[in-house]
């Protein structure tokens, strides 16, 4: 039965899923993690807020990048240096020894210390570091591997002088190079990309063009692994206007107006109406009129008698008369 993928926790910054490296089990997993899901692949050892004597030494191929295999490779010599990669997290400027396996490092930080007429001492510093790099620094075998005319003597010396001499001028590396290069630039103009794998480790021996259908397959969207837990929280995110807050407030102030001039009350039952709710304070509210008065809405005068037509004559007004007088 195949294990279980590691769960990995992401977390949303500046509109990018971000995996965040948190415990000792995230970095003895990182090799698990897909290289898409990094956000960056390759850095300068230059111009950034790190030391650049530890990039130095992070960039094996010496090329001015510390790039995704390099940070792996390190991760990996760590977990042979110490016992716990969880002290990682601690920070500090000091490693005790006994958080160190038993190997090279440790011996050599033993040395180091007895150097520094500390042999007692617990733990190693960055400061110690320093001071033995000042102390071997002006000595001819300093440890830097590079084997200058002064480090030997006599007929040896005359030997070094002249290899450097001949081979090491910029006319010979460029004989060496240009071929190289002028071929690489032949591929490249083709768009092939059998250069860019070879110089990454592959070993290509055909035309490898680049089509639309080959570089979809290189550009797939990255995708978080099964189980991941992604908090959807982004500090960084793009601050937007809350359209849809403003439009409900809008509705709720327009129907709140038309409650409270009547305008609603034809739609509500009689509690629920601003007449009975608010009064005599609601705009659309009317007083009663008091019991017996007449409605001043009614008429009490009789309506005028409509004028005669042309040509018809007018009927005499009928006077009423009592029953004796008629008689």
């Amino acid at each position: 039965m195949a294990a279980a993928p590691y769960r990995w926790s992401f977390y949303r910054s500046g509109g990018v899923d971000q995996v965040a490296l948190q415990s000792r089990d995230d970095l003895l997993h990182l090799a698990e993690l897909d290289p898409k899901l990094w956000i960056a692949l390759s850095m300068p050892t230059r111009g950034v807020e790190l030391d650049p004597r530890t990039l130095d030494l992070l960039d094996t191929d010496h090329d001015g990048h510390v790039r995704h295999p390099e940070v792996l490779a390190a991760l990996a010599w760590t977990r042979t240096v110490y016992k716990d990669l969880g002290r990682l997290f601690e920070g500090g400027d000091t490693i005790p020894l006994d958080a160190l396996h038993d190997g090279a490092v440790l011996l050599g930080a033993r040395r180091l210390l007895a150097n520094l007429g500390k042999p007692d001492a617990s733990e190693v510093s960055l400061a110690d570091a320093t001071s033995a790099e000042e102390v071997f620094a002006n000595t001819r075998f300093n440890g830097d591997g590079v084997i200058i005319p002064a480090c030997a003597e006599d007929d040896a010396r005359a030997v070094i002088a002249e290899i450097m001499t001949t081979h090491g001028s910029a006319g010979v590396m460029l004989a060496i190079s240009a071929p190289s290069m002028l071929l690489a630039f032949i591929k490249l103009r083709r768009r092939n990309l059998g250069p860019l794998l070879d110089a990454n480790g592959w070993a290509i021996n055909a035309l490898t063009r680049i089509n639309v259908p080959f570089g979809s397959a290189l550009t797939d969207v990255a995708a978080l692994p099964p189980g991941a837990h992604r908090s959807a929280r982004d500090p960084y995110a793009e601050k937007r206007r809350p359209w849809r807050l403003y439009l409900s407030l809008l509705i709720v102030v327009v129907l709140a107006l038309a409650w409270l001039f009547g305008r609603l009350d034809g739609y509500l039952p009689g509690p629920l109406r601003s007449t009975s709710v608010l009064g005599p304070l609601a705009p659309a509210w009317v007083a009663p009129a008091p019991a017996g008065a007449p409605d001043p809405t009614a008429s009490t005068s009789t309506p005028p008698a409509p004028p005669p037509r042309a040509g018809v004559p007018a009927r005499p007004a009928l006077i009423p008369t009592s029953r004796a007088k008629r008689k």
